[in-house]
């Protein structure tokens, strides 16, 4: 007969396609599908911000456009462009030539120019051609002395040349009374001013002079005067839109339909401002600035011919921000790298999976395997999405930088413009001042005065009536400075000679200068409708702050006062009441990731600062980092900003109050920490994802795995009743069916070697080669026999059932008490039985057990219903196991020696126990050391014992400590 081979199992982890397609959809698709909903939330915050920052980039650009809109603002940007382009500095050049460059270059048509050429000291004029006869006839000599004066100190301002050169007071003049303007025309070098003529032809003028450089000690130069209407609005128009202050923002002029609804009810309807169309642009409506709305209602005369034409249709300024401006630049990069990484990513992850996952790991467990391969598969997308967080962090920390820098740039214009306001309030209320002193007699003015003053801004006040001066001072006010003293005698003298009546002979009524009266007449009604302006000192005491202003008869419009006043105001008084109205510029403003804090730090001195305690700031400002820039502010008087990696700051003059205003906006976290802590959440997410579908897939092909492993394992045990019950449809269900039936086959081979004592199996199995012949070997044994107290004249009176039933639960009990103290079952003699208890590792431990086995036996046996106590036997010391017999018969693996002897007469003997029915031996009591309580019952004679043997009595064991 051949010799049949054995069987040889293979296995191939060839993928099957439909598994390969889940993993694929599970651990490719569904991380993808997660971080594109991540990534457009992201962008969705991002691009709210974006419409934030649009919002308030289209708020500056209305603002400008509105400025832009303005006939002085074009006129001087096109000087400069001319100044920069033409060849106005010749020496040959005359009045007419200028002309002829400024109207070709700017395109702006020149009403009258006066040119003096310092270098062959030449004057010269040009009038255009329809309005010579209405200027009518100029004094060379008076203009020529004005541009002389003008080129030899042009650095100064229109108020000292006053003092300087009477020649530019007469040259003033005369200009005004030639163009026929209320007030002297203040002319700037290189800018432009706005003046009214009293001639209907003229209407409103725009004058300017520009210095040119020449070879003497005097600067050449030309005074133009161009009138507003000769600027058409399209070019006003094309100027404005054309300057914008960003890229890509667009301006233009709409038209308002059935605009009287809004303007009865204000056009600062905020569904009039911002706009956002279907593309995602803004756009933003504002009104037209009032200079510009005037010009087309008048038509460039002095009468609203438009009225009603404007109002019923209402043009609107409109600026709209770009497509960029609110749209992640992100999603551009991504709509471009979508296909292609879409495909690459797909075929990495394919190759991954087929390689790590279907093939071989070496070592590696499944769950393990499993783990790396979704880790491999998800590197790809999670570098993507790491990469492109990194992005919108440095971003979203620039985008946070500019936003808050812009904030910072119209905080300061907002408060220097509130700021403004307020002190023109204050100029108000002496308006009203005015009038009311214009109603009372002296003594009742003073005493009105005293009553004021204390509610008012203003610390000390002088009043002038009839030459007789009379001061009202509050009482933390100082007396009179000599500044002050200077500055009132000037001034009271300067009002006293400009509104003093002149009454013409009849030679010079015919003379151009016989207009001057009405002048003073019109400077009175100014200053008596106006009242004081607020002046301030930088040079002598900036810490205050003076109105001075003629009281004029309430009945009557003379040009002669009745009174003058000075007023002394101090600015830390008026600042106080402007931020008691304004109480949330001294507050810490959260704003983003910034604190904006405001400083208002007031000059007392013209050189210094003063020391940090007399600021007015927010609480915690850190004075010390803006102070040197403060220094050079208080010199220079203008404005700096400047920032750093934690903060923004804005430092700016405000003339009117003589006041340094300071804002800081300081990063209130840390971006390192930020990004780390960015980092780490998406590393946890990362994680979060690959543990979850790690735990997914173990579920489907790791846990029927370990079911069979742990079944395989209580089967090696010897426990053959193992059932698995997995239900998955796939080779899994059949596998775990296969395993169930194998358990039952060995089930059954198991109930048929339980008559074979489990000692025995332990030897058969321990034996090399298996010997089944007759042996033994000598051991320390500690042995009980053991049955139940009355047990014969139970089984004479019950039944056969009854009477197994019995014995049954004696042998039960034993059996499990016995396993678990590591003693078993060694035979049952009629109604006894014996267990052995085999010492292990040279202790004393199986005497112990022996011992607590008999009690546990007793303890259950007397809370049993049954009614049967036990009477025990128990004794130790060397014996022979083995296997006892035949070598040709049945072989019984068992003990025998002096203990079994002693241990079965001392059960005999036990019904003399009162407690607990158990005798144990004195070489047991030795070998226990005290770890059980005992009692002596009595000395006896014992069958195969020559003298009497004493008869103990085990009560319990002792709790073992440590």
């Amino acid at each position: 007969m051949t010799e049949q081979k054995p069987a040889l199992f293979r296995a191939c982890l060839r993928a099957n396609p439909l598994r390969l397609l889940a993993v694929w959809l599970l651990l490719l698709i569904l991380p993808i599908f997660l971080m594109s909903i991540l990534s457009e939330e992201i962008l969705s915050e991002s691009e709210k911000l974006l419409h934030a920052t649009a919002r308030l980039n289209l708020t500056r650009e209305i603002q400008d456009f509105q400025e832009s809109l303005s006939f002085s603002r074009f006129l001087d940007s096109e000087l400069i462009r001319f100044q920069k382009t033409s060849s106005h500095t010749r020496n040959d050049l005359d009045a007419t030539k200028v002309c002829g460059q400024i109207e070709n270059s700017p395109g702006i048509k020149i009403t009258a120019l006066f040119h003096y050429n310092a270098d062959i000291d030449r004057f010269s004029y040009h009038v255009a051609r329809e309005h010579e006869k209405k200027i009518g006839l100029i004094s060379r000599t008076i203009l020529k002395n004005l541009l002389v004066n003008l080129g030899s100190d042009s650095d100064h301002n229109g108020a000292d040349k006053d003092r300087l050169a009477p020649a530019y007071l007469r040259g003033i003049t005369y200009l005004n009374g030639l163009l026929t303007v209320a007030g002297p025309i203040d002319l700037k070098p290189a800018r432009v001013t706005s003046a009214l003529s009293g001639k209907p032809w003229l209407g409103k003028l725009l004058v300017f002079y520009f210095p040119v450089s020449a070879k003497s000690t005097v600067k050449s130069g030309f005074i133009g005067i161009i009138r507003e209407s000769d600027i058409s609005l399209r070019q006003l128009l094309e100027f404005a839109r054309s300057n914008t202050l960003l890229p890509g923002f667009t301006r233009s002029i709409t038209q308002l339909e059935n605009s009287e609804t809004f303007l009865r009810n204000g056009l600062c309807n905020k569904q009039l401002q911002f706009v956002t169309s279907n593309d995602g642009k803004i756009s933003f409506f504002s009104l037209l600035s009032p200079e510009l709305l005037l010009r087309l209602i008048t038509g460039g005369t002095l009468y609203p011919f438009k009225l009603k034409e404007i109002a019923a249709k209402m043009p609107l300024l409109k600026v709209t921000s770009p497509l960029s401006a609110t749209t992640h630049p992100l999603r551009k990069i991504i709509a471009t790298v979508r296909t292609p990484m879409l495909i690459l990513i797909i075929l990495v992850s394919m190759a991954i999976l087929r390689i790590y996952f279907f093939g071989y790991a070496g070592n590696l467990r499944i769950r393990p395997r499993i783990f790396l391969s979704v880790v491999a598969a998800s590197l790809l997308p999670f570098s993507t999405f790491i990469a492109a967080a990194a992005y919108q962090q440095h971003f979203m920390e620039e985008f946070s930088r500019t936003d808050i820098s812009q904030y910072v740039q119209l905080q300061t214009d907002q408060i220097n413009k509130s700021l403004n306001g307020y002190l023109q309030s204050t100029e108000l209320e002496l308006t009203e001042l005015a009038r009311k002193l214009s109603v009372l007699p002296h003594s009742d003015s003073l005493t009105y005065l005293r009553e004021w003053l204390p509610t008012s801004a203003a610390s000390m006040v002088i009043l002038n009536r009839d030459n007789i001066e009379t001061t009202v001072a509050g009482p933390e006010a100082a007396s009179i400075y000599p500044f002050e003293q200077d500055l009132k005698n000037l001034l009271f003298s300067a009002l006293k000679d400009s509104l003093t009546p002149y009454s013409p002979t009849i030679d010079e009524s015919k003379n151009i200068n016989s207009s001057l009266i009405i002048n003073a007449k019109r400077l009175g009604v100014f200053l008596k409708d106006i009242g004081g302006s607020l002046i301030s000192s930088i040079n002598a005491y900036p810490g205050n702050i003076y109105s001075m202003f003629p009281v004029f008869p309430a009945d009557s419009n003379i040009t002669l006062p009745t009174a003058l006043t000075m007023f002394r105001f101090k600015t830390r008084t008026l600042l106080s009441g402007f931020l008691e109205s304004r109480p949330e510029l001294l507050r810490n403003e959260i704003r983003g990731e910034y604190r904006v804090q405001n400083c208002f730090i007031l000059q007392t001195s013209p050189t210094e600062l003063p020391p940090n305690n007399q600021t007015i700031a927010s609480p915690e400002f850190p004075y010390e980092t803006i102070r040197y820039a403060a220094e050079k502010i208080a010199s220079t008087r203008s404005t700096t900003s400047w920032s750093d990696n934690n903060s923004i700051n804005v430092v700016a003059y405000i003339n009117t109050l003589n006041c340094i205003l300071a804002i800081k906006a300081t990063r209130i976290s840390d971006t390192s920490s930020i990004a780390a802590y960015s980092l780490v959440q998406a590393i946890f997410c990362f994680f979060l994802i690959v543990v979850t579908v790690v735990i997914f897939l173990g579920k489907i092909l790791v846990e029927p795995i370990d079911l069979l492993k742990a079944a395989a394992s209580r089967v090696a045990c010897g426990d053959y009743s193992q059932k698995i019950e997995f239900r998955s449809g796939d080779e899994f269900e059949s596998l775990t069916e296969a395993f169930n039936g194998m358990s039952d086959s060995l089930l059954q081979k198991e109930r048929l070697s339980s008559y074979v004592s489990a000692e025995v199996m332990h030897e058969v199995e321990a034996t090399a080669g298996i010997s089944l012949l007759p042996g033994g070997e000598r051991i320390e044994v500690c042995v009980i026999f053991c049955s139940l107290a009355g047990f014969a004249e139970f089984r004479n009176n019950e039944t056969h059932e009854a009477v197994l039933a019995a014995l049954g639960e004696l042998i039960d009990t034993a059996d499990i008490i016995a396993t678990r103290n590591h003693g078993n079952i060694d035979k049952l003699v009629e109604d006894t039985l014996m267990l052995v208890f085999r010492q292990r590792g040279g202790t004393n431990m199986h005497v112990k057990a022996a011992c607590r086995t008999a009690l546990e036996i007793c303890e259950v046996f007397k809370s049993s219903a049954g009614g049967f106590q036990i009477k025990a036997g128990i004794a130790s010391g060397q014996a022979v196991s083995g296997k006892i017999g035949s070598s040709h018969g049945k072989l019984d693996f068992t003990v025998i020696g002096n203990p079994v002897n002693l241990a079965a007469r001392l059960k005999v003997q036990a019904k003399k126990a009162q407690r607990t029915g158990i005798l144990i031996c004195p070489n047991t009591i030795r070998t226990l050391k005290g770890a059980a309580r005992i009692a002596f019952i009595e000395r006896t004679q014992i069958k195969g014992r020559s003298r009497t043997f004493p008869l103990y009595e085990l009560l319990e064991m002792r709790i073992e400590r440590g």
